[in-house]
């Protein structure tokens, strides 16, 4: 399928053609409705198609289509819907795959925006949704749909389960650090965090200050053995003995209590295990990717990283430029002006949320362990000229790695810090 260029609203509209038949669609559970306009906007039909999302449906939706075709003397179709919930994926499925239609995308904030704009009312129902996406695809507001497919639609489809799961395991994290809170507030204090060997296998053996007081330090260390720890201090067994004794956690519903923290001590754990599993299942496919071993060459940048932005992304060989990665990301800026206000200069955060913050936390990486990356982040922070807050040269330095990961696979070679020092050195000496 071409890749068009997002940013070019001519091209998008000189695609569209008096041989174009244009269907908006809106998506739901069990009744998807369809309209087919002209590249003038002119409705071609005086009701919506009403189909169900199965094959039935998907087949009298050919028909109708084909029909039109026919009837109008239209050669090609460019089919569009809103990407809200994920009941269009298998019918993006049915006609890209299997009927080599054209398919495109608005966004569902731009749709619910248009509202008024149709027929000076706010009301909202599936025949008039269908009417305004068919017509804003007619000016031009869309954009294709990139279907990744092979490896890159395999780790896609994992890095966003490994979201979803450190998601949870993140709130059964929580949820462990509110019940010592509760129950054995001086815990951490004086062994550190519960998620070190030492605070796993007080939480599983005893994780109470009452049964802390029960055992002797022999005891207690005895126990911790038991969990697989060789190298054991008895002054930490002391100190956890010593809180414990001082301890103003909550002495009622124990045994109910206990049995709660066990049960999200093993959620902790399975989370634990199917990461590392994802994880596993991850960099096999990074190793058969190339562009993985370039975007590895970055130091700082690691396995995590990598992944989830090629997820994203999926083949970067297919974009025309690094600024459709970025406004992919809804890293590119927007301003708020007019007449003689000049409002803050932000980024549009339209994109992928996902790939934002996968490029934000390999920056914070970067500017920790990269030195190419710090000497850039100091330099934008700490300039004489329109120095910039943390914050804002972190987005810059986002956009920064975009344009250097575009530049690593476009050309096919491994990162190189010196000739970014050097690039970088010639452009300030330029601009002074």
């Amino acid at each position: 399928m071409k890749n068009h260029n997002y940013s070019n609203i001519n091209a998008k509209l000189e695609s569209i053609t008096a041989n174009t038949l244009v269907i908006g669609s809106d998506i739901a559970k069990e009744y998807n409705y369809a309209r087919a306009q002209d590249w003038r906007r002119i409705e071609m039909t005086e009701k919506p198609l009403v189909y169900r999302n199965d094959a039935q449906g998907y087949a009298l939706l050919i028909g109708w289509i084909e029909n039109l075709k026919s009837k109008y003397g239209k050669t090609e179709v460019m089919f569009g819907v809103e990407p809200s919930g994920s009941y269009w994926k298998p019918l993006f499925e049915y006609l890209g795959r299997k009927n080599n239609i054209r398919l495109v995308m608005v966004n569902p904030f731009h749709v619910k925006l248009s509202k008024e704009l149709e027929d000076n009312s706010p009301s909202k129902n599936d025949g008039k949704d269908s009417r305004l996406i068919a017509g804003m695809i007619n000016d031009g507001k869309y954009c294709d749909m990139m279907v990744q497919e092979g490896l890159y639609a395999e780790l896609r489809c994992l890095m966003q389960h490994r979201f979803t799961v450190a998601a949870q395991q993140a709130q059964v994290k929580c949820r462990i650090n509110q019940w010592i809170e509760e129950y054995f507030p001086e815990m951490q204090d004086a062994i550190g965090k519960w998620t070190g060997k030492t605070g796993m296998a007080i939480l599983k053996t005893m994780p109470l200050p009452v049964e802390t007081i029960r055992h002797s330090v022999d005891e207690i260390v005895a126990k911790w053995r038991e969990q697989g720890m060789k190298k054991i201090s008895r002054k930490r067994a002391v100190k956890l003995q010593t809180a414990a004794k001082e301890s103003v956690g909550i002495s009622y519903g124990l045994t109910a209590a206990k049995m709660k923290l066990q049960n999200l001590i093993e959620q902790y754990e399975m989370y634990m295990k199917q990461l590392a599993g994802i994880m596993l299942q991850a960099d096999l496919i990074m190793d058969e990717l190339p562009e993985s071993k370039l975007m590895l060459s970055i130091k700082g940048v690691g396995k995590i990283a990598v992944a989830s932005f090629i997820a994203e992304v999926g083949n970067i060989r297919k974009y025309d430029s690094w600024e459709q990665i970025s406004k992919l990301a809804g890293l590119n800026l927007v301003s708020m002006s007019s007449g003689q206000h000049r409002g803050c200069t932000v980024i549009a955060k339209r994109g992928r949320s996902m790939l934002r913050a996968a490029l934000f936390r390999a920056v914070i990486t970067l500017v920790a362990q990269n030195s190419e990356f710090k000497e850039m982040h100091q330099h934008f922070t700490k300039r004489t000229k329109n120095p910039l807050k943390k914050k804002q040269s972190i987005v810059a330095l986002m956009n920064k790695l975009i344009r250097i990961i575009f530049g690593l696979v476009k050309n096919n070679r491994m990162y190189d810090g010196k000739k970014l020092q050097t690039d970088r050195s010639t452009m300030i000496n330029q601009a002074a």
